[in-house]
């Protein structure tokens, strides 16, 4: 079990370190799980005031990673000291918050990864735990597949049987066409085998991805040296019927009977694809936003990342001189806007400069509660249009029972416990429709 450890170990630490980079370089605990004890083992620990405890076995359901281990759903505990649920094992542990995800495939446990912000100045939310949530079934899945390439090379024999009734794509490809496939991809593209290794492998993906595989997916000789061995990417493919798909393929560069091949395992991600994609958009979006010094150029960019991947074409962040609680009024310190043209620009912080701001404590009572904001409208808070710049009406491009008025906003508080530090404006929905409180 130590021996396995150590390799997991070796698989995933890589991975953690990309982990770490999107949420702004918390540091990590990894644990990993012993099926014979039922028990995991923290086998890593970035921060270091917690390696002291690098070894330490937990019970499932102790603390928060072997509760998150016991259940298998992920959670988040911000000021873990206060926390009912600690383990004494573990009460020399400075205070943290603390977004904990299982590291699970296909029902299987490989263990535990947790994220931690010792300083307490980043409080976790439910949009960091799906986001955590989706990154961490990346992990195991490259922590699978890697065992899973690993297991190949030890026997053929054992590939073969692992192969032929596996639920992925398996396959060789050699002079540009498939010398092996397994069932799976008869199955998946709807041509017998026969028909498949006569087709140029170029010709089962979309033409506009061709030109791209023949770059990225070359055949020279893995015996050259600085001879690129691994490959992993995303293609649209196209079945026997005409219709798309999409896989994400791994591949090696092997000898197959004496020649250069590329060895490669292809799963079918069309169901997924849109999900994947728009977690991409936003952590290539937190990346520019972490790389970025000047608090003015990340708010912008915060507004014109909104406008960009949101339902809505307008923006607006504003930033109070201090923090107020909802009752109090504040004044208004900064304001960043986009999608909107120089005009309403110029009236929005005309505005601002005269301090004429609606109040926070008449959004919270009198707006609609809307997914994680609140609607306002003329209709349901009084006095709005004496505090708004109605912006130009986008006709609905199709009949609709709710159409977005000139004046109707939704609003977003920036919060820092009870204190409420600023708010964003978002308006002018695409196409003039109310978005649904899913899509919010």
């Amino acid at each position: 079990m130590a021996k396995r450890f150590e390799e997991q170990k070796a698989r995933i630490a890589p991975l953690i370190r990309q982990v770490r980079h999107l949420f702004a370089d918390l540091d990590a605990t990894l644990y990993l799980y012993d099926p014979d004890d039922e028990v995991i083992e923290m086998v890593l620990a970035t921060n270091p005031k917690v390696q002291k405890f690098v070894g330490a076995r937990l019970t499932l359901g102790e603390g928060v990673a072997g509760k998150v281990a016991r259940s298998r759903q992920p959670m988040y505990v911000n000021d873990y000291k206060s926390w009912s649920g600690q383990t004494p094992r573990f009460k020399e542990m400075p205070n943290y918050n603390i977004l904990s995800s299982p590291l699970l495939h296909d029902g299987t446990l490989y263990g535990v990864v947790n994220l931690i912000n010792e300083h307490l100045d980043h409080t976790f939310s439910e949009r960091d735990l799906q986001l955590f949530r989706a990154v961490a079934d990346l992990v195991v899945l490259s922590l699978v597949n890697a065992e899973l390439y690993e297991r190949t090379l030890q026997s053929e024999q054992r590939f073969r049987n692992l192969v032929e009734d596996a639920h992925l794509g398996v396959y060789v490809v050699q002079n540009r066409r498939l010398a092996y496939a397994n069932p799976f991809m008869e199955g998946f593209f709807g041509r017998p085998l026969k028909e498949l290794q006569v087709t140029p492998f170029e010709d089962l993906v979309a033409p506009e991805e061709r030109e791209r595989v023949q770059y990225e997916l070359p055949e020279p000789d893995p015996r050259e040296p600085g001879a690129r061995t691994r490959y992993h990417t995303f293609l649209k493919t196209v079945r026997g019927d005409g219709s798309l798909a999409h896989v994400e393929v791994f591949g090696n560069l092997v000898l197959y009977n004496g020649q250069p091949a590329i060895q490669g395992m292809m799963m079918d991600v069309t169901a997924r694809q849109e999900t994947q994609q728009l977690m991409q958009r936003f952590l290539d979006i937190g990346t520019r936003i972490l790389s970025e010094t000047a608090m003015g150029a990340i708010l912008q960019q915060v507004c014109e990342a909104l406008t960009a991947h949101s339902p809505f074409e307008t923006a607006a962040i504003i930033v109070f001189e201090r923090p107020v609680t909802p009752e109090q009024s504040p004044r208004i310190g900064d304001v960043y806007i986009t999608g909107v043209d120089e005009a309403t620009r110029q009236k929005l912080l005309a505005q601002r400069d005269a301090q004429h701001i609606l109040p926070n404590r008449d959004i919270l009572a009198q707006g609609e509660a809307w997914g994680p904001g609140y609607l306002v409208t003329p209709q349901n808070v009084s006095g709005l249009t004496d505090y708004s710049v109605p912006l130009p009406k986008v006709e609905p491009n199709e009949a609709v029972q709710q159409v977005w008025g000139v004046y109707d906003n939704f609003y977003l508080f920036l919060r820092q416990g009870a204190s409420i530090w600023g708010r964003i404006s978002l308006a002018r929905p695409h196409g003039g429709r109310v978005p649904d409180p899913e899509r919010l």
